[in-house]
């Protein structure tokens, strides 16, 4: 694995991983279809190191402020559900979470505690999304996750096998429609992670929230932010940063260390 330097994003900064591709998309799903409980665990499993680190001291410069809007505005009141894809090819026994919320050197009154008094970090209601063997870490580890949050496992959230979950846990998809690891948002291919969840977008900026996967512990690597494709360009991101910009309401699909995003309408 090829390990980036050192970063900064809304809460640490640490190192990211890149992990190897597999070769084919079986060699990444036969997890799903194998008739053996152990089976999950090469879709998703515990990180083994911990991404957090120092106190971050910058800001990251994006670019490409510019799209054309092809969805509805974004909303900044009430819960809406809002799903998230990552596009990463992984190999068995890896897994990705997410973290994410507001930028604490931006918002001076943010703290390091996960609780709905830190305007910081994002109240959601992770979604059931499959009760397949497939699903049985990413069920375990949404157990008490009820934040999206810059500082990894919640007290009490769920543990799968004993490991303690990395974020708010994401779960490999395919548009295989006979796979049990099928998802109706993903539309692309394999080795999309998918977050489906209810959140609370008074507690955005304006609709806006920044994320970044977390991948066998590692952070990904800094990215240019910009306004992802299909997103409205009448309601810009309210700064620049490192990490990816997503949309409360929205369906949010980026690519593991890359620039590139996408959004559409929850359907």
């Amino acid at each position: 694995m090829l390990t980036t330097p050192g970063q900064t994003h809304g809460a640490s900064t640490s190192t990211s991983t890149s992990s190897s591709t597999s070769s084919s998309t079986s060699s990444l799903t036969s997890s799903a279809t194998a008739s053996t409980s152990s089976s999950v665990s090469n879709i998703v499993s515990a990180a083994t190191t911990s991404p957090l680190a120092s106190t971050p001291t910058s800001v990251g410069t994006g670019t490409n402020m510019t799209s054309a809007m092809t969805t509805s505005p974004s909303t900044s009141t009430g819960w809406h559900r809002t799903v998230i894809l990552f596009e990463r090819p992984t190999s068995p026994g890896e897994n990705l979470f997410i973290r994410g919320g507001l930028d604490r050197q931006h918002h001076p009154d943010c703290s390091n505690v996960v609780s709905d008094t830190n305007p910081c970090v994002i109240p959601i209601k992770d979604r059931l999304v499959g009760t397949h063997q497939h699903y049985d870490g990413y069920n375990a580890w949404r157990v008490n996750d009820n934040f999206l949050d810059w500082d990894g496992a919640e007290a009490n959230q769920g543990r799968y096998n004993g490991m303690m979950a990395q974020g708010t846990p994401a779960v490999w998809t395919t548009n295989d429609g006979g796979h049990p690891g099928h998802s109706e948002f993903n539309t692309y291919g394999p080795h999309y992670w998918l977050v489906d969840m209810d959140m609370d977008c008074a507690k955005t900026d304006n609709g806006w929230f920044e994320v970044k996967a977390v991948l066998n512990g590692q952070w990904e690597q800094n990215i240019h932010s910009q306004i992802c494709q299909g997103a409205d360009t009448n309601s810009r991101p309210p700064y620049e940063t490192i990490n990816h910009w997503a949309l409360c309401g929205k369906l949010n699909i980026f690519h593991v260390n890359q620039d590139s995003c996408e959004v559409k309408d929850v359907q």
